[in-house]
């Protein structure tokens, strides 16, 4: 949610403005009472206060990706079903082919941080200090 009454969402707004340019959306969600009540209620925002600012807010947001041309993730005649089953076989295909587009970045990351840094002293093990105290 959205506060525009700080100078760090104002900030924020301004970079993503400025690196997204035309592609970030127009629309914005205020902070608001009635979306944060709403699942405390086990309802959706929509639903709990269709009037709020909020609400009002996430329809704005709505026709704005729908005037884009933009398809939803999820169809709407497929929310509220259960996924389809998948077989053993597929869930291990499929997380195996995650783990290896993955893998090779996490080895990378891991790798530069390995690296010692410049300039820095080298660390003595505690057993060692231990060893050397007076007594």
């Amino acid at each position: 949610m959205y506060d525009d009454r700080t100078n760090l969402a104002q900030q924020v707004t301004q970079e993503l403005k400025n690196f997204f340019g035309d592609r970030l959306f127009a629309t914005t969600i205020p902070r608001n009472v009635r979306l944060a009540e709403a699942p405390s209620y086990g309802k959706p925002a929509l639903a709990y206060d269709p009037r709020s600012r909020g609400a009002e807010a996430y329809i704005k947001l709505v026709k704005e990706i729908m005037d884009r041309g933009l398809k939803p993730a999820i169809a709407p005649s497929e929310l509220g079903k259960q996924p389809e089953e998948a077989t053993p076989v597929e869930d291990a295909v499929q997380s195996a082919e995650a783990v290896d587009a993955v893998v090779p970045e996490a080895q990378e990351a891991s790798a530069e941080q390995a690296k010692p840094e410049e300039n820095q002293p080298e660390t003595i093990p505690e057993a060692q200090l231990a060893g050397n105290r007076a007594d």
